[in-house]
């Protein structure tokens, strides 16, 4: 480089420089032979713009000299560190030819193309002729400069093009602030680069602005909200041809990240995590505000939608300037932290791409690379060696708004010259195992943007309707999956799995025990073996997950097989095709889930409205495609997961008769007269009628003209009537799905008419917060004839729906809603009938034998407390954390914001999932809203007591156990109800039935249910009427705590009844002497000593009679006690809270094997009686396990005999005693040890052949000569050995038969033979006779 500088006569200065950038690319790479020109720089510096203009063109010919400053000593130096680094460009914004850099063209042309630069400095000093305006208006004097300025360049176009220079930038000096840039170019026939506006042309370089102008037209934000002269926002219109001529209107935000040299990896470290998320945060905010700029020049509304989010597709460019000592993947981390921290807020202004671009330098790997002997390598402040600068480029994208995806590139040179023979330089991805190549990779940096895709444009009007795009829901499930790994890992660090795998015992073992360990993330966490084997033990009706992966999870999550009509669309088939290429507006999923407690995965079919098709509206193929994915689902019994955002049925007009159709008029001069009927004409009818597409009849007018009255138009399927009847199958559909599998809605957005009683019919609802709709808003105002609602969010909104119990959850957001499916999925089996899931080790994060939080006791006592604290637990007043009945962070509530005065939930007791029901101690309130469309209503606020079922809180837990039923789970109620509340409103809103409904739940439930009155608990009157466990004694068991009280009524109640005045008195006389003295004397004595007498008796009494009242209700509390609940059978056990989850975690475990070993009794004998099965039961643990417990703590069960008669013991070793005993006959009936497996095989097995044998008998009693067909036909297909066998074995009991009848072929004989066969004997002798 030259330069030299000098001043002038006209009142300036000047300076000149030559670059030759010849020398540097062969320096860069000498196998390329490109000719890059050199370029002169002359700046010039004035304080006049009269002397400017005067002076500009003499100026130009006399100083504007390239050759002479070329001959006068340019010094041609190649730049440090340009060779021998892998990745490096030779400037931070890319090589040569990089956006944004004026390139003088390819070899040969130098000598034709303009390379030269000419640069003015105009400098506004106080004092000056141009500068006598105030400091307000010195932006406006700038603008004036500037237009003086372009017109000067105009008038010397010619002057310009014939010195080669190809850009005049004028920089415009205030006295404070600042420089203001212009920047005109020969290109633009020397008009200003608007883009280039105020901005200085090398850092144009850096940020590339280069990149945007192919696929969008460019307008920069000259004076944005922010004014940080670091980066520059830019508005970019996609251009007409660059996608069907779509008006997408976007962002684009270039930032420099300036900064200090490091010193270390430290520094670097810390630079790069604070100033990074700096400029990131403020270009959040220019983009936030910049809205009202687009909407200015757009003339529309760029608006947020109602969830604060940006409705754009935006792009961050922040490119890093300093040199930093981390290696790449350090950097990519760093990067990658930071971007995820301010996800939501990048979500929020609509960003859907970051783009990075930095130089690193690595350090040396001391042990594995020779450091080289080289004076350019580096070193930082500690005297740590690093290799030379690598360029690198990170982008983070998240098209969907739901997950970030990182791809990082290097900047490499390409191996061949581009098509302009010049040095390319190329992105190059960086190799991370199992993850594909970046789009960009093998692409040139100066590749442009490209224009908005159609899948984002669907995404964009999915958000608009405040939805995800439908294929989006993928990668929220995805995600929602790793977060519950995350959750389950975390819970489990450093933790061994105590569960005993299970061992392969088929000859496929090796071959899956490879395909499980494939399918471990390598990037997880944790330090254990890469080697993951995952089975399930299937124990009595618990499925108990083995996953032997410790602190690793698996590598996929989940695999999705899209699902569609196929050819005839009577069945669904699976397809592959990219996203957005469906044909319906409805999208069907068969989803493989891994999750922490079905580690091998669980199937579910997804079904989801795409709002981009036809609004998301159920048409005939839709209506289909719904019905037969959830006919899947229940044939299948796997869960059937619905997101909703639809418009209801579709609704349509025949366009080709509508464009055709005609009036006519009553009198056709005066349509005002009215109008007769619709007609098509003579050269439209044959054609209409011939596609089906109406009816006509002929009427001849008055005038004896002939007219096609139009009686009934047909047209194509999907427009009317017939979606309606397809809505009726889907809500047919939809009902027996409930009834047969587990079925969940998410209203992701708003869903009208047959889309809201798909909603309700599936029962279970989780809302984001569009509405619920039957009739919208706007048909409804019309209906009414005034302005009555203002948005359907007053109709259907969760302040609504979540409310009245439609709605069982509310969630912010897609992600959230998904989240909650995924928790929700996690507690039911993963087929209808199964196992309960169980994930494993479910007992590590909270033991079983812990202690139980009781809130009545401790530093903080409380008799009215959240009774959510006996479920969850909670910190105590010394901040130490008490666990409750269930496991630690498992309740997961539902139906919340509906009759509070009951709580409904699902949690976890030893891994194992439950159901719960609970009343609220508490006094709440009920808001009834009031209605627009009725001007007298208001708004009312209801209190309602605790512990009292109203009719909405008697309704939910109704509603709660027909759920929990259908969803397999075990039940417990935590029963602490008073009673019901029977007021003249309450009974108008159907207490009774409401009432009635629970017990219509629990006669139906198939799972155990236990219900257990709480510490100082009680239920009352019809609140134990409508939970007593005689209402379906085969599943149903009460406990209760020692302090809790069952009866009628409260005592006081008892009281007021049972214990009048006249009868406490008479307690007061026959316990106090001193009242029984004064009554005896009142019987006696004068007439003036009875008076004294009795006022004194009755002052007596008077100051007794409140200590009495305490005695008589203390009285009638000792008839509600535990003890007596025992002796009149009308509990199974006390059970103090201490040993609660030690006691029901047993027990429940062991109500669940009997049940599971029940229900394989009734598949091996179909036909036997459940009593006789259950006398076996109890015949198979009385023979092999063995009894040791102290005390009878079950209805109808006795106390054994090796301990009658033995010496008191404790209450709590009789606890201890009762809960070993269930668990180890649960231990037995889950087939802990081999041979308890075996017994109960052995069981099933003679079942099952007794009920073989009856059944042949009665086939045999029914059709001889058919029994004897098929016994023959079975017969024939044994090989003759077998034949062979069983003539033997039919001759061996014909002989023991005839011997035990005393004679051969007799009626006495037969009657034997069919006596011995209906009590399990051998077969009849008929049978045996015709088989032989």
């Amino acid at each position: 480089k030259k330069s030299s500088s000098g001043q002038q006569s006209f009142g300036g200065s000047f300076m000149d420089s030559i670059s030759d950038m010849q020398a540097f690319v062969k320096d860069w790479d000498a196998t390329h032979d490109s000719t890059y020109p050199p370029r002169y720089n002359l700046t010039l510096t004035c304080y006049s713009t009269e002397t400017l203009d005067s002076r500009f063109a003499d100026l130009l010919k006399s100083r504007f000299k390239p050759a002479q400053c070329a001959r006068e000593g340019a010094v041609l130096e190649s730049p440090t560190n340009a060779r021998g680094a892998e990745g490096m460009s030779p400037q931070p914004g890319g090589g040569p030819g990089s956006p944004g850099m004026p390139m003088a063209g390819g070899a040969g042309d130098s000598s034709e193309s303009p390379v030269h630069v000419l640069n003015i400095v105009l400098c506004l000093r106080k004092g000056s002729s141009e500068l006598q305006h105030p400091d307000t208006e010195v932006a406006q004097l700038v603008s004036e400069v500037a237009q003086l300025v372009a017109a000067l360049v105009q008038r010397h176009r010619a002057l310009l093009k014939s010195l080669k220079i190809s850009r005049v930038t004028l920089l415009v000096l205030r006295p404070t602030g600042y420089p203001t840039f212009y920047t005109f170019r020969d290109r633009l026939d020397w008009k200003e680069d608007l883009i280039y506006r105020n901005l200085n042309p090398p850092r144009a370089f850096m940020i590339e602005i280069g990149r945007l102008g192919t696929h969008y037209d460019i307008q920069p934000i000259a004076d944005g909200p922010i004014l940080n002269r670091h980066f520059r926002t830019f508005v970019a219109k996609q251009k007409a041809n660059s996608l069907r001529g779509d008006d997408m209107t976007r962002f684009f935000v270039r930032a420099l990240v300036l900064g200090h040299m490091m010193a270390d990896k430290s520094d670097s470290k810390h630079f790069l995590e604070a100033e990074l998320e700096n400029m990131l945060l403020e270009c959040c905010d220019s983009l936030a505000l910049s809205k009202g700029y687009v909407e200015k020049i757009s003339g529309r509304d760029v608006a947020y939608n109602r969830f604060g989010t940006l409705q754009m597709c935006n792009h961050l460019f922040l490119a890093i300037l300093p040199q930093l000592y981390l290696s790449r993947g350090e950097a990519i981390e760093i990067l990658k932290g930071t971007v995820e921290k301010n996800f939501g807020r990048l979500r929020q202004v609509g960003v859907i791409e970051v783009e990075i671009p930095l130089t690193v330098m690595e350090p040396y790997d001391t042990e594995a690379e020779t450091i080289p002997e080289d004076s350019n390598r580096s070193f930082d402040s500690t005297g740590i060696p690093h290799k030379n600068p690598v360029r690198m480029r990170v982008v983070f994208s998240n098209p969907s708004g739901h997950k970030v995806v990182t791809d990082a590139y290097l900047e490499v040179v390409a191996s061949s010259p581009n098509i302009n023979n010049t040095t390319a330089f190329l992105f190059k991805s960086i190799f991370t195992e199992g993850k594909p190549k970046g789009p960009l990779d093998g692409k040139e940096l100066n590749t442009p943007y490209p224009p908005i895709e159609h899948l984002e444009l669907r995404r964009l009007t999915s958000k608009g309707k405040e939805t995800t795009f439908v294929y989006d829901f993928l990668t929220l499930f995805d995600k929602a999956l790793s977060k519950e790994w995350e959750t389950f890992l975390s819970r489990h660090k450093d933790k061994e799995s105590k569960d005993i795998s299970a061992t392969p015992s088929s000859s496929s073992a090796p071959d899956e025990a490879s395909a499980a360990s494939s399918n471990v993330d390598a990037e997880s966490s944790g330090t254990l073996s890469a080697m993951v084997s995952s089975a399930t033990s299937w124990m009595g009706g618990i499925a108990r997950n083995v996953w032997s992966g410790g602190s690793r999870r698996p590598r996929e999550l989940m695999q999705a097989q899209e699902l569609t009509l196929n050819a005839a669309e009577t069945a669904l088939e699976e397809v592959d095709r990219p996203e957005g290429r469906n044909d319906c507006a409805m999208v069907v999923w068969r989803l493989l889930m891994h999750t922490p407690e079905c580690p091998d995965g669980r199937e579910i079919i997804l079904i989801a409205n795409d709002v981009t098709f036809q609004n998301g509206s159920f048409g005939i193929r839709e209506d289909r495609m719904f019905h037969l994915a959830t006919e899947m689902a229940r044939k299948e019994g796997i869960p059937r997961i619905f997101v909703t955002a639809n418009t209801g049925a579709r609704i349509g007009l025949v366009d080709e008769v509508k464009k055709k159709f005609r009036v006519q008029w009553k009198d056709p001069l005066n349509p005002v007269s009215g109008m007769e009927f619709l007609y098509v004409d003579d050269t439209d009818v044959d054609l209409f009628m011939q596609q089906d597409m109406a009816q006509t009849e002929q009427i001849t007018l008055p005038d004896g003209t002939m007219r096609h009255k139009l009686s009934a138009v047909i047209g194509p399927d999907g427009i009317g009537v017939e979606n309606l009847r397809g809505s009726g199958m889907i809500a047919g559909g939809t009902c027996r799905a409930y009834e047969d599998t587990f079925t969940l809605t998410f209203v992701s957005g708003t869903s009208v008419g047959i889309g809201a009683y798909l909603v309700r019919l599936g029962q279970r609802a989780i809302q984001k917060g569009p509405p619920i709709l039957l009739t919208g808003e706007g048909a409804l105002n019309k209906v009414l004839g005034k302005q009555v609602y203002t948005s359907n969010y007053q109709l259907g909104g969760t302040q609504i729906m979540y409310n009245n119990g439609v709605s069982h959850n509310i969630v912010a957001d897609d992600f959230e809603g998904v989240s909650t499916i995924v928790q929700w999925l996690s507690y039911v089996p993963a087929k209808r009938g199964g196992p309960l899931p169980v994930p494993p080790p479910s007992n590590l994060h909270d033991r079983i034998d812990r202690k139980v939080f009781d809130p009545r006791r401790g530093p903080n006592p409380s008799k009215v407390y959240d009774p959510r604290v006996l479920l969850t637990g909670a910190k105590d007043a010394i901040g130490k954390w008490r666990g409750g009945l269930f496991d630690r962070n498992s309740f997961f509530e539902t139906l919340a914001g509906w009759g509070k005065t009951t709580i409904c939930g699902r949690a976890r007791i030893g891994g194992i999932p439950v159901g719960v029901i609970l009343p609220e101690l508490r006094t709440v309130t009920r808001t009834n809203p009031a209605d627009p469309a009725d001007a007298d209503s208001m708004e009312r606020e209801v209190s309602q007591a605790g512990q009292v079922w109203f009719p909405d809180s008697a309704y939910k837990t109704a509603t709660a156990i027909k759920d929990m039923n259908r969803e397999g789970l075990p039940l417990f109620i935590i029963a602490n109800w008073r009673g019901f509340s029977g007021g003249m409103r309450d009974m108008y809103e159907e207490i009774l039935k409401f009432g009635s409904m629970i017990v219509e739940g629990l006669v139906d439930y198939k799972q155990p249910v236990f219900v257990y009155i709480p510490p100082e608990g009680e239920l009352r009157g019809g609140a134990w009427v409508v939970i007593d466990p005689t209402i379906n004694s085969e599943v149903m068991e009460m406990y209760v705590d020692s302090s809790a009280r069952g009866g009628i009524l409260e005592p006081s109640g008892i009281v007021e009844i049972k214990y009048r005045h006249t009868q406490l008195l008479e307690t007061m006389r026959r316990l106090d002497p001193e009242v029984r003295a004064l009554s005896e004397e009142l019987e006696g004595g004068t007439s003036r000593e009875r008076t004294t007498v009795a006022v004194a008796l009755k002052t007596r009494q008077e100051l007794l009679l409140p200590l009495y009242q305490k005695v008589a209700e203390h009285y009638a509390d000792l008839h509600d006690v535990p003890a007596r609940m025992q002796a009149k059978g009308c509990i199974h056990g006390i059970v103090d809270w201490k040993w609660s989850r030690k006691f029901f975690y047993g027990r429940l475990r062991r109500r669940l094997g009997e049940q599971a070993v029940l229900s394989k009794m009734k598949a091996a004998d179909p036909t036997g009686e459940t009593p006789r099965h259950r006398t076996l039961l109890r015949e198979l643990l009385k023979n092999n396990v063995e009894d040791r417990r102290p005390r009878r703590l079950s209805v109808g069960e006795e106390v054994p005999e090796s301990l009658q008669g033995a010496a008191a013991v404790s209450d709590d070793d009789k606890m201890a005693a009762t809960i070993t005993r269930d668990q180890k006959i649960a231990d037995f009936l889950e087939g802990a040890k081999e041979a308890d497996a075996r017994a109960v095989a052995a069981v099933l097995a003679e079942l099952k052949r007794g009920h073989v044998r009856q059944h042949v008998f009665q086939l045999v009693r029914q059709d001889e000569e058919a029994a004897l067909e098929g016994f023959t036909s079975a017969v024939q297909g044994l090989s003759m050995e077998k034949r062979q066998e069983m003539l033997n074995t039919l001759l061996a009991r014909m002989s023991q038969s005839w011997a035990l009848a005393g004679t051969v072929n007799t009626p006495q004989a037969r009657e034997t033979d069919e006596r011995r066969l209906e009590v399990g004997g051998g077969p009849s002798w008929q049978g045996m006779l015709s088989g032989g």
